[in-house]
């Protein structure tokens, strides 16, 4: 398997540039020289040798909402995903470990990477279909301008979780195909999907609460942010927090950005459906929208009570990171909302 001999390749890449090193305690393969010269190409430059790389963890155990009781507390902080009616809450006070920051699963039978990286804040859900198999991938123990990277069991190509693409190897510039996942709370979380099962492991740390983000303001400015067919877009979230209605377009589609300024949690949905366009105002904690005046949860982005009561908005997948690691990740990227820039114009990646 690749990543068995995947941390020698990597120490000898970092020899010269000081990084820390492992020493293995038994003498592993012969490298693949394919292998160090992917790992001695550019990528090396922006990257940081944090520890070893992880096997692939796959069948991490979940269990339904009841049978989780009271392990999680309602303000805690989880990765939520739902597929055709299914489910699952990744807590990440369960999860911020570098044996599972990188979790493969499988829900509603799609297969599925989900990962989060607590260094800019950033949790990314991709689908693990590619080029005809099931991959699996793992932790590889490197931040690359200071985000996670994760690599796949096959090529031992580097992915980059924020881009959402393949950053280093054969497979460079390849994509995966993202799938929509939000930050939220327990709380929100089960409200909405009160079906939902949740993966069962052991507490590694009770830091990501509802406080937890005081503390991030300290990092700096955040954005929820959509990858695009030219780049990528992001909305402030102080803007946001401000205006927590906002309307735009993304590759031609007409969308509508949600913030949930009690959670935190930001979201972006197509706002067509039944072939009209939608507009919305804020009532509370909810959204109406103006041509039935129905309800909707904007977190789910399901309307709950009203004409509409039970239809869904398509949500575009995207994700909550520091402002900093987006700029440098997409640096031709438009900011909605950015003081610093003054930005005016809403649409974007039309091209």
């Amino acid at each position: 398997m690749f990543w068995k001999c995947f941390t020698l390749v990597f120490a000898t890449a970092f020899v010269g540039v000081g990084y820390a090193i492992y020493v293995a305690t038994e003498p592993p393969p012969k490298p693949d020289p394919k292998d160090i010269a992917a790992a001695m190409d550019r990528f090396s430059e922006d990257a940081r040798f944090v520890m070893p790389p992880v096997e692939p963890l796959v069948d991490l155990p979940s269990v339904t909402r009841v049978v989780s009781g009271g392990d999680i507390q309602p303000q805690e902080l989880i990765i939520g995903v739902a597929i055709d009616g299914a489910s699952r809450a990744y807590p990440i006070n369960l999860i911020n470990t570098p044996f599972r920051k990188v979790i493969n699963d499988t829900l509603a039978d799609e297969p599925i990477v989900v990962t989060w990286c607590d260094n800019c804040h950033s949790a990314a859900v991709f689908s693990r279909k590619l080029q005809g198999r099931n991959e699996l991938f793992g932790c590889s123990g490197i931040l690359w301008k200071e985000s996670l990277v994760f690599y796949d069991e096959t090529t031992g190509s580097f992915w980059n979780n924020v881009r959402g693409e393949a950053v280093s190897g054969p497979r460079r510039g390849q994509k995966l195909k993202p799938i929509d996942a939000a930050v939220t709370t327990w709380k929100e979380w089960t409200e909405a999907h009160p079906d939902t099962t949740v993966v069962h492991a052991e507490r590694i740390e009770s830091t990501f609460s509802l406080d937890y983000y005081h503390k991030l303001r300290a990092k700096g400015p955040m954005v929820m942010a959509v990858r695009t067919r030219s780049g990528g877009v992001a909305w402030d979230l102080d803007a946001l927090n401000a205006n927590p209605v906002q309307t735009g377009t993304i590759d031609d589609v007409p969308v509508v950005v949600f913030f949930h300024a009690p959670t935190m949690s930001a979201r972006v949905f197509d706002r067509r459906l039944g072939g009209q366009e939608l507009a919305f105002k804020l009532d509370g904690e909810d959204a109406i929208d103006d041509a039935t005046g129905s309800r909707w949860d904007v977190i789910s982005g399901t309307a709950i009570d009203g004409l509409r009561r039970g239809r869904s908005l398509t949500p575009m997948p995207g994700l909550v990171t520091l402002t900093a690691t987006w700029e440098e990740l997409f640096p031709e990227s438009r900011i909605v909302g950015d003081s610093r820039r003054r930005t005016e114009s809403m649409e974007a990646g039309g091209g």
